[in-house]
């Protein structure tokens, strides 16, 4: 197939939408020009090869529930988990975090004026 006619089936398969961007990758490759799929983020789970390197980890967490999210891109032989613990909720270490830095009496009046807080304060 000439390179003219590759590259008209391409923006032909482009312009109607009538394909995949898998299948537009292909006809491009096979005109000799340096391509790949540009995958959308909400898509990388259901690449193969990230499962296959088990990419994904679990996660447990107190609001979001159980879901996988992004691991580290390599795995290490003594390395079971890359996350030891869920992504923080909101004020989750406001108690904590103020305490070592020596505000620990001023927390319950940090909380009364709403200064902290652990929930989203509408308006």
């Amino acid at each position: 197939m000439e390179l003219i006619t590759l590259l008209g089936l391409a923006v032909f398969l482009i312009t109607t939408a009538i394909t995949t961007n898998k299948i537009i990758a292909g006809v491009v490759l096979l005109v000799i020009i340096i391509a790949a799929v540009v995958v959308v983020p909400r898509d990388i789970v259901d690449n193969p090869q990230l499962r296959h390197r088990r990419f994904f980890e679990v996660e447990d967490h107190p609001v979001a529930g159980r879901h996988e999210v992004p691991g580290f891109p390599v795995r290490f032989e003594h390395v079971e988990s890359w996350y030891h613990r869920h992504a923080p909720t909101l004020g989750e270490h406001n108690d904590e975090v103020l305490t070592e830095l020596g505000l620990a009496a001023e927390i319950p009046r940090l909380r009364e004026l709403g200064i902290i807080g652990e929930r989203v304060v509408n308006g």
